[in-house]
């Protein structure tokens, strides 16, 4: 999504960022708490906005946050916290290269 913008024409217009949820799985669940989920998503991109169900802890087997990431830059496959290593899994896989972004 974009700010509005005067004379918009959707044919010019250049995304540089898109957002996108991802899955944090098997995320250790001390660390379903929305400060502990915003760092983590801000180590990724820019934290959007965090799943209900993931910060209420109901869902236990991953967490689910949305991040604001850049396009020209490859996708992270993984993310250390502290000394492990956590997978991340981008929902509709496919739409972003782990390569070339």
């Amino acid at each position: 999504m974009k700010r509005w913008q005067p004379n918009f024409v959707a044919s010019e217009a250049i995304e540089t960022y898109s957002s996108i949820w991802l899955r944090l799985p098997e995320l250790p669940t001390e660390y379903y708490d929305h400060t502990i989920l915003a760092k983590i998503g801000n180590k990724i991109g820019r934290l959007v906005e965090t799943n209900v169900c993931t910060s209420a802890t109901l869902r236990g087997r991953y967490a689910r946050i949305c991040v604001e990431v850049p396009l020209e830059k490859p996708v992270r496959s993984h993310i250390h916290i502290g000394n492990v290593k956590q997978n991340i899994i981008y929902e509709r896989e496919g739409i972003l290269c782990l390569s070339c972004g």
